[in-house]
């Protein structure tokens, strides 16, 4: 059976958005919907762990069913 530490990797989630910055092989989520609450959580994957970024950095309010991309000009996510 699966048991999900909180800390360590996101909650299940719907109409989250998925960006893949291919300079830091890295997979972005941010926001959704998790069945009560609309989300503002910001999670980075890489080398195999999650990464929640810390609610310091700033980022847009909760929402779902928004759309990103990846800017690897800038090494931004652009978020709508």
């Amino acid at each position: 059976e699966f048991a999900r530490d909180a800390e360590t990797s996101p909650p299940a989630m719907e109409d989250h958005i998925a960006v893949w910055d291919p300079g830091g092989l890295a997979l972005w989520i941010f926001g959704g919907y998790d069945g009560t609450d609309f989300l503002q959580e910001l999670w980075r994957f890489t080398a195999g762990s999650w990464t929640r970024w810390p609610t310091s950095v700033v980022r847009p309010g909760r929402r779902a069913g928004h759309v990103a991309a990846w800017d690897d000009v800038s090494a931004a996510l652009w978020i709508h």
